[in-house]
């Protein structure tokens, strides 16, 4: 498989949500490690993070995920059968609203992604955690407002252990907001 890996450094990215850039919610706290893993067309995403996810094992992860409004029924069908516990979030978008989750295992993970990847591929935003929950939802200012005004937004709370990933505008990518030393290896100096 390929993929490109690539450093983003933490003095480019504003702790306010960036409508359209980096990033399009609000982070508070530490983020030591971001990486950026853009997927090459031969790639299988949905295959890819799957087995990135086992092979890191730290779950539980939660997720964050806005879903579009005829995928709601589906979606909560299958969170019942695989026992994933969740709850709903309405947003300011008229027909789409936000699911939080908690995934136990690979296998929960591995039926649920393909919703998350196509919203997230679909510009709908999606973001899981591994082990906390560090998201909320409330409002902030957007670096990018042209009014001097809030906004109802997602909130990822860092800690000292978290690990964050967000699937990036098209689906081309899956970046990865982290204070855990698995990332560190990737020394950004």
């Amino acid at each position: 498989m390929k993929i490109e890996l690539e450093i983003i450094p933490n003095d480019s990215i504003s702790d306010a949500p960036d409508e359209g850039g980096y990033f399009p919610f609000a982070i508070d706290g530490p983020k030591e490690y971001i990486v950026e893993c853009s997927l090459i067309s031969e790639v299988n995403p949905e295959k890819l993070t799957t087995q990135w996810m086992q092979q890191i094992n730290q779950f539980p992860i939660f997720v964050m995920a806005e879903i579009y409004h005829d995928q709601r029924k589906e979606l909560e069908q299958d969170c019942n059968f695989l026992q994933v516990h969740f709850e709903t979030i309405t947003s300011e978008k008229k027909n789409d609203c936000f699911y939080k989750m908690k995934i136990e295992n690979t296998e929960q993970f591995s039926a649920l992604f393909p919703y998350f990847y196509g919203n997230g591929s679909s510009n709908n935003l999606v973001l899981w955690s591994l082990k906390h929950d560090v998201f909320s939802y409330g409002k902030r200012k957007f670096t990018n407002s042209c009014y001097d005004r809030e906004k109802q937004t997602v909130i990822v709370n860092m800690k000292s252990t978290s690990c964050v990933f967000w699937i990036s505008y098209d689906g081309s990518s899956i970046v990865a907001i982290s204070n855990e030393v698995m990332f560190s290896l990737m020394n950004n100096e």
